[in-house]
C-alpha cells in the first residue's frame, strides 16, 4: 500500500487538488484573454505555492514522524492545510467566483446556528475536502515509513523541508523593500487565504472605531411631520424574482401584494453590494461606498445615531447574530436584543417596543429571510409547497410575507410606516441560490408601506428607473422630517466582494 510509487502517486493527486483549489480562488490568474495577468505570472505562481505545498508536506515527513507529540503536529498543520482547502472548493463548487474579504468577514463573523445552517450547502466541498485530508495523510504516514525503512536522508530534501518558511520570509523583503505593487500586506504563504483572514482582521477593528466616532449632525427641518413609528425590517437574500408582489407566477407575497395601494413601491431596486455585513451598514449610513475603506468612521453616521439625536426611542431585534459592521450600527440603539429561532421571534419585541409611551420611535427589525439554507428558515408547518431547493426558496418568501402581514397588523391603527427592503438577492444556477457579483444577485424588493392613519400622496405610487437602496438614509430622515444636505449620492454604484466599485449597470 505504501510503495514508493503509490506515495509518488498521492504526491501527484495532493498537488493537482492543491493547485485546482489555489486557482478557484484567485481565477483572475487564468484571465489571459482580460490582460490582467501573464502565463508567465500566473506559472510563476503556481511554482511558488507548489513549492511550499510540497515542503511542507517533506516537513512533516522528515521531522514531525519521530514521536507522538511532533505527530500531532503534523496532523494539525495538514489539517490547517485543508481549512484552507474548503474555502477554495466552496469557489469552486458554490460561489464560481474568487475568494475575497467579504467572503472573510463572512466566516469571522458568523454564528453557530448560521454555521449549521450553511453546512447543508456545503455538501461537495466538505466531502472533497476529505478527500484531500485523507491523501495528505496517506503521503505523510506512506512517506513516513519508507523514509523509516530508509535512513539515506538527502541534504538536498531537508533543506527543500524549510522551503514553506523560507520563501514567506523572502517574498516579505521583496514586499518591504523592494517592490510591493499593490501596496498592501500581500505575503505568500502555503496557507493562501492566510492574507485574506488578516486583512478582514484589519478591516474588524476599523469597523470598531466607528462606535466611538462622534458625528457632526447639520440636519435642516422638512415640511413633513415626523412619523411617530417607524420600522425598518432588513430581509436576507430576497430575489424580487420570486416574488408575486413583482410578478412572480408563484403567490409568494399575497399579503404584500394586497397593500399595494398603501406603498411606495420601488420596482427595479438594487443592492449596493452581495453580502450582509458590507451592504446592510452602508444601505443605513451615509457613506460614499467610492471610498468604502477609507471612510468606515462615518458609519456612525447611521438612521439609528440619526433618530436619537431627535429623540427617537431606538430599537434593534435581530434573528441574525451579530456581524461587526451591522453590530457598530445596532449599538446605538437604546434598546437591542439578538434573538434565537424563526423570524417570528421578533413579533413580540415589536408588539412591546410600539406600547413604550415614547412619542417617537425607531424600530430595526433584522431577519433571517432567505438566507441558504432556505429550507430551515421557517417553521415546517408553514410550507406551502414541496419539493426541491425551489420549492424551500418560495416557501422562505411566503413565510416572510405572512411575518410582514403580522407587522402591518400591528401598524394599522397607529401614526406608522414600513420600510422594507432586503439586503440583496442571490443568483440562481444550477438549482443553487448563491450570492455573487451578479446584477441577478442583487435585484431586491423595497417598498415603503403607510399605514391608513398617513395621508400622503406616495401612496400607490411605482418608481419603476433603477434605484439603489442606499437611498434608505435619506428616505427614513425624510421620514423623520428632516434631511442631511451633505447626504452621499451613490446612485449607479456598486461595491464588489473585493471591495472595489464598479458601476452597477457593468454588473454581469
Amino acid at each position: 500500500m505504501f510503495s514508493k510509487r503509490s506515495v509518488l502517486i498521492y504526491i501527484i493527486i495532493g498537488w493537482l487538488l492543491y493547485v485546482v483549489g489555489f486557482l478557484s480562488s484567485y481565477p483572475y490568474l487564468l484571465e489571459f484573454e482580460r490582460n490582467t495577468v501573464s502565463m508567465v505570472d500566473t506559472a510563476r505562481n503556481i511554482a511558488e505555492y507548489s513549492l511550499m505545498f510540497l515542503s511542507l508536506l517533506c516537513f512533516c515527513i522528515f521531522f514531525l514522524r519521530k514521536n507522538i507529540f511532533l505527530r500531532i503536529i503534523a496532523y494539525l498543520l495538514l489539517l490547517l492545510l485543508s481549512f484552507n482547502f474548503i474555502l477554495s472548493a466552496s469557489c469552486f463548487f458554490i460561489y464560481k467566483q474568487g475568494f475575497n474579504v467579504g467572503m472573510t468577514l463572512s466566516i469571522l463573523e458568523t454564528n453557530v446556528s448560521e454555521s449549521l445552517s450553511m453546512v447543508k450547502t456545503l455538501v461537495l466541498p466538505i466531502i472533497t475536502t476529505i478527500v484531500f485530508y485523507s491523501i495528505l495523510l496517506l503521503i505523510f504516514i506512506g512517506g513516513s515509513r519508507i523514509l523509516d525503512k530508509n535512513q539515506k536522508n538527502s541534504k538536498f530534501l531537508k533543506f527543500f523541508s524549510f522551503l514553506w518558511i523560507i520563501l514567506p520570509a523572502l517574498f516579505f523583503i521583496k514586499h518591504k523593500y523592494i517592490s510591493n505593487k499593490g501596496g498592501g500586506f500581500t505575503i505568500k504563504n502555503v496557507f493562501y487565504h492566510s492574507t485574506d483572514f488578516l486583512a478582514a482582521q484589519a478591516l474588524k477593528q476599523e469597523i470598531e472605531e466607528i462606535k466611538n466616532t462622534k458625528v457632526d449632525f447639520n440636519l435642516i427641518k422638512t415640511d413633513e411631520q415626523p412619523i411617530e413609528n417607524i420600522v425598518i425590517l432588513i430581509g436576507e437574500s430576497v430575489r424580487k424574482q420570486n416574488m408575486s408582489l413583482y410578478g412572480y407566477q408563484r403567490d409568494t407575497t399575497p399579503i404584500e401584494a394586497s397593500e399595494k395601494e398603501n406603498m411606495l413601491l420601488y420596482q427595479n431596486a438594487y443592492s449596493p453590494a452581495a453580502i450582509t455585513n458590507i451592504s446592510v451598514p452602508i444601505v443605513l449610513s451615509n457613506l460614499d461606498i467610492s471610498n468604502y475603506k477609507r471612510e468606515l468612521r462615518k458609519l456612525s453616521d447611521n438612521v439609528v445615531n440619526t433618530a436619537n439625536h431627535l429623540n427617537y426611542n431606538t430599537f434593534w431585534y435581530s434573528t441574525q447574530g451579530g456581524a461587526q459592521g451591522i453590530t457598530a450600527i445596532a449599538s446605538f440603539s437604546k434598546n437591542k436584543k439578538f434573538l434565537n429561532g424563526y423570524d417570528e421571534a421578533v413579533l413580540p419585541y415589536l408588539k412591546e417596543a410600539l406600547k413604550d409611551t415614547s412619542p417617537k420611535k425607531l424600530i430595526v427589525l433584522h431577519i433571517n429571510g432567505s438566507h441558504p439554507y432556505a429550507c430551515d428558515k421557517y417553521p415546517p408547518k408553514e410550507a406551502v409547497w414541496q419539493g426541491g431547493i425551489d420549492e424551500c426558496y418560495d416557501n422562505s418568501i411566503r413565510y416572510t410575507d405572512k411575518l410582514i402581514g403580522q407587522i402591518f397588523e400591528q401598524l394599522k391603527d397607529k401614526n406608522s410606516v414600513l420600510v422594507y427592503f432586503s439586503d440583496h438577492g442571490q443568483i440562481k444556477e444550477n438549482e443553487i441560490y448563491k450570492h455573487g457579483d451578479y446584477r441577478e444577485a442583487v435585484q431586491v424588493p423595497y417598498f415603503v408601506w403607510f399605514s391608513p392613519s398617513i395621508k400622503t400622496d406616495k401612496k400607490g405610487q411605482k418608481i419603476e428607473e433603477p434605484t439603489s437602496i442606499t437611498t434608505v438614509y435619506s428616505k427614513v430622515l425624510e421620514l423623520m422630517g428632516t434631511k442631511n444636505p451633505k447626504t452621499v449620492d451613490n446612485t449607479g454604484k456598486y461595491l464588489r466582494l473585493d471591495l472595489n466599485t464598479m458601476k452597477y449597470d457593468d454588473l454581469k
